[in-house]
Order: C-alpha cells, then sequence, then structure tokens
C-alpha cells in the first residue's frame, strides 16, 4: 500500500465530527450520553484512533457491556453520519501547499520575536511562488497588483512599522487569489466506514474531495 498522506488529526480539525449526531431520531440526547459515560466512549475512541480495529472494541464492549452492543454497532454501522462536514478553511490549506505554507509562516511569525523586516523578507519565497503559478490565469493582474501593493507597503514599514502587517495580509491574499482550481467545490467529505477485505475490521475514511 502507497502512503499518500500521514494526517496526526482529523476530527474537528479538518472535518467536523460529533458522535451524538448518528443517534439523532434513535435515541435521547440523555441516553446516549450515559451511554458514552458507562462504556468510556472517550477512551475507547482513544483507543480507535490509534488504530485499534473495530473487532477488538466491539468484543470488549460486548465482554464488559453487553447490553450496550446494539448501541455501539448502531454507531459503527452509522458512523458516516458523525462527520457532517469540512471544518471551515482546513480543506482548503490540505488542497493547496503553498497556501498553507503561507499560514505557517504567518502564525510562526506572529509568535517568534523577530525583527520587523523579517515579515516581509520571509514572504518573498511565497509571493513569487504565487506570482508564478497565477501566471496565464484570469486572476494573474490581481495577483500582480496585490504583490506589488504589498512590496510597496513592506518598503512603507521604514518608517511606519505597522504597515508591515497589512503588506503580509496582502500576501496572504495574493496567494489564495493565486489558486489554480475552484474554492466552489472545496471541501466536499465523502465519509464512509468500510470493512476491511481481508481483515474484516472496520476502517474509517474520510475522503476530503474536489472536483
Amino acid at each position: 500500500m502507497t502512503v499518500d498522506a500521514v494526517v496526526f488529526d482529523l476530527g474537528n480539525v479538518l472535518v467536523r465530527w460529533d458522535p451524538y449526531l448518528p443517534f439523532i431520531g434513535h435515541m435521547e440526547r440523555a441516553e446516549v450520553e450515559a451511554l458514552f459515560d458507562e462504556i468510556d466512549f472517550p477512551a475507547l475512541n482513544h483507543r480507535l484512533d490509534a488504530g485499534r480495529p473495530w473487532a477488538e472494541a466491539r468484543a470488549e464492549v460486548v465482554r464488559r457491556y453487553p447490553h450496550r452492543a446494539d448501541a455501539f454497532d448502531f454507531y459503527r454501522e452509522h458512523f458516516a453520519d458523525s462527520i457532517p462536514g469540512p471544518v471551515d478553511g482546513s480543506a482548503r490549506l490540505v488542497r493547496d501547499p503553498l497556501l498553507s505554507l503561507t499560514c505557517a509562516i504567518v502564525a510562526s511569525l506572529i509568535v517568534l520575536p523577530v525583527t520587523w523586516y523579517h515579515y516581509p523578507v520571509a514572504l518573498i519565497p511565497v509571493a513569487i511562488a504565487a506570482w508564478t503559478r497565477s501566471r496565464g490565469m484570469p486572476q494573474a493582474r490581481r495577483v500582480s497588483i496585490t504583490l506589488f501593493v504589498a512590496w510597496i507597503l513592506a518598503d512603507a514599514a521604514i518608517a511606519l512599522p505597522v504597515t508591515t502587517w497589512i503588506a503580509m495580509a496582502l500576501v496572504l491574499v495574493a496567494v489564495r487569489m493565486s489558486r489554480p482550481f475552484s474554492s466552489s467545490t472545496l471541501g466536499q467529505v465523502a465519509p464512509s466506514v468500510e470493512d476491511g477485505p481481508a481483515s474484516g475490521d472496520a476502517i474509517d475514511r474520510v475522503e476530503v474531495v474536489s472536483r
């Protein structure tokens, strides 16, 4: 199997996750809370996140809480309902490495104790990348103008340092503007719970797709 990406966190980071949603119309909220408290759902779910097979988790529930087995099976069968959609903005960052890198640079510059001129200098590579990838695209002119204004404001920061932040914001806008794909279909989520073809263990799969 080829590994295309490694995701260190998913629920409520890339996609929204609410374990109560599958039970809507099937059990009252108070009943679900009692279920989760009794089987220690947070700990059980943590072990599933760590790679424990569903079959092992179910065996534990059946052994320790046999009267809760049906509810646990119901959750597994309706697991897709616990993922209603992407976290706003997260899917875009995953699909656009340049935007993700730019956000990371801006965030790091906010917390690192550097002098004001490090900010625009650090963003020069992503500004060049944004300008380059927008060439030949309808938004190329807007990207160029935005980056030009950012450059002027970065120079003005010599006398008025606050303009550095405006310049950084404009570079971020230019990077987003230079994206070669449409954002209108970005972040559609297709969740599913499937049985593995060989082991029979359940596999959580969440695909963030762009068409």
